[in-house]
């Protein structure tokens, strides 16, 4: 793989700003890749390349940006069996109180 570094620019569709990122690829992997319009997946054609890296070339899209727009949902916390109690209760009496007929 060549250790030249060729700068990207592209157009991300989530904020509208021009987006440059130097990476190490080749002129036969963007001639192949050819703006997408290549049959092969995108890994096939720069396997040398991270995820994020990959992602920029294709959509435009920043690590930033993705992290910012899809942030990492946070791990649920355990309920604690006294607070489930409650909120358990509540909602049997909401919706089995007083409308016997």
């Amino acid at each position: 793989m060549s250790d030249i570094l060729r700068t990207v620019i592209r157009i991300s569709p989530l904020s509208g700003e021009v987006n440059e990122m130097k990476l190490s690829i080749t002129d036969e992997q963007l001639i192949k890749w050819d703006g997408g319009n290549c049959p092969d997946l995108i890994q096939n054609v720069f396997p040398n390349l991270s995820g994020p890296e990959r992602e920029f070339i294709k959509t435009g899209i920043t690590p930033k940006e993705w992290d910012e727009a899809f942030p990492e949902e946070e791990e649920e916390k355990e309920e604690d069996p006294e607070e489930q109690h409650w909120r358990d209760q509540a909602t049997y009496d909401e919706r089995f109180s007083g409308d016997e007929e």
